[in-house]
């Protein structure tokens, strides 16, 4: 029973060994499962990093794809959208250039059509010119005929039948019978009486009697000191006729009454006065030449007018014609004094400058962009240091003034120097311009090159025109 019991202690011993060693080898066994599970674990996670990392490029590979493929679709649905008005636009633009294709056909062909017209005109005019040359030709040779028939029935008129001579050294006369609407020009018989007489044969007149007279030119009628223009000379008349419708184109105003005759200016003063007697009113030239009215009825040339402005110290002609008038100036003739044109002393007399604006919006919105310079003196009394001139400079954005006081002109440039180059620094600004007149101490050689050494553009004013720097003038 012994040995069975240690038998069975020795199996149970080995038992237990081998427990002990299954047991040993499954720890070993968990344990390297363990470490397989952690390396599967660090795998997988390997694995899953490596998978989300794939997936993030993917990602962002395929949105880039996705936006530059967008991009594309949207420039292209841009165009397409653009391009669907041009192309409508395009179609119009054409129909258009096909439109103005058959106008231009149309015109050219319209133009030739023109050329052709204007050929033939051309064509006609030139045979029409021959031909009105020849008419004329022929009317030249007729007026010659009737001028020597003319002159052939004048000289056959008996004496009894001519008007009465009346037109005697001291009296003339207008026959109220002889005085036709077709004829409104002055006529004479004497040609004595015409000054700057030109010789051309006008036409011819029928007087009331029926018979006829050649005028033969015409002249200036002089009466006295009193001119009268354009006075019509035709042969054989008996007396002079001074027609009412010239008076009338004068603006004179003439009355005709019972017994007398009045030729008037539109102020109502009386330049002519006549009598009647039987059928003529009869014109005392001695009574009308005492009687200063008559300067109104004559007008001066063109010489003797502007000749008597420049005598009478350049006097408005209306004053002057009131001094003939009432004959107020030995000398000066009873004559009318017109104004032909405007007298260019009396215009530069009268001239003068227009005002200058002011600025009323600055334009210059920086300091030391502008200043304005100027140089008073030599004043009358000198300061205490001697010195009598004074320079002044303005700033044109703030008007900040600097008085400067010289000794003489020549110190002007230094002082100008110094002060540009101090305000430069102390304000860290540059001058970029300076105006001034035209006086030498700013117009010199020296001045001109510091301005161009530093880049300073140098303003001048007009002569006699301080406005353009009135910032700073007096």
């Amino acid at each position: 029973s012994s040995k069975n019991l240690v038998t069975e202690v020795k199996e149970m011993k080995e038992i237990f060994k081998s427990m002990e060693a299954e047991v040993d080898q499954n720890v070993i066994d968990l344990r390297s499962g363990e470490i397989e599970r952690e390396n599967l674990l660090i795998i997988n996670e390997n694995l899953i990093a490596k998978c989300i990392a794939q997936d993030v490029f993917y990602i962002v590979t395929y949105s880039t794809l996705t936006t530059s493929q967008f991009h594309e679709l949207s420039t292209a649905y841009n165009v397409a959208q653009t391009r669907a008005p041009l192309k409508s636009q395009n179609f119009q633009l054409h129909d258009t250039i096909n439109k103005l294709q058959k106008e231009n056909d149309c015109f050219q062909a319209e133009n030739s059509k023109i050329k052709q017209h204007y050929k033939e005109l051309y064509d006609l005019i030139k045979i029409t010119h021959a031909t009105h040359i020849e008419k004329i030709t022929s009317l030249l040779n007729e007026i010659e005929t009737l001028k020597t028939q003319v002159k052939g029935k004048m000289s056959v008129i008996p004496n009894e039948n001519m008007i009465p001579k009346v037109s005697v050294c001291n009296k003339y006369a207008i026959d109220v019978e002889l005085i036709p609407t077709s004829c409104s020009k002055h006529m004479v018989g004497d040609r004595s009486r015409l000054r700057n007489f030109m010789k051309n044969f006008i036409r011819t007149v029928r007087f009331g009697n029926n018979h006829f007279g050649a005028i033969m030119g015409y002249g200036d009628y002089v009466i006295s000191d009193n001119v009268i223009f354009r006075v019509y000379y035709v042969e054989g008349l008996g007396h002079n006729l001074f027609f009412v419708d010239q008076f009338c184109d004068s603006y004179l105003e003439v009355a005709f009454r019972k017994h007398s005759c009045f030729v008037r200016d539109l102020d109502g003063v009386d330049l002519i006065k006549s009598t009647r007697g039987t059928k003529l009113y009869t014109i005392y030239v001695e009574d009308i030449m005492r009687s200063y009215p008559i300067c109104l009825l004559s007008k001066a040339s063109k010489n003797k007018s502007w000749l008597w402005h420049r005598r009478l110290n350049h006097l408005n002609f209306g004053t002057i014609n009131d001094l003939a008038r009432k004959d107020l100036v030995c000398g000066l003739p009873r004559l009318n004094f017109k104004k032909y044109h405007l007298c260019s002393a009396c215009q530069l007399g009268k001239s003068k400058k227009y005002a200058h604006k002011t600025k009323t919006i600055n334009t210059i919105m920086e300091v030391l962009h502008t200043l304005h310079m100027d140089l008073c003196g030599p004043m009358r009394v000198r300061s205490i240091n001697g010195k009598k001139y004074i320079l002044i400079i303005v700033d044109d954005y703030f008007r900040f003034t600097w008085v400067k006081f010289l000794r003489n002109k020549d110190e002007t440039l230094e002082v100008i120097i110094k002060l540009i180059k101090r305000l430069q620094i102390r304000l860290n600004k540059t001058v970029k311009n300076i105006r001034t007149d035209n006086g030498t101490e700013f117009i010199n050689q020296h001045l001109i090159q510091y301005n161009e050494s530093v880049g300073i553009s140098h303003q001048k004013s007009i002569s006699r025109t301080p406005q353009q720097n009135s910032v700073v003038e007096r």
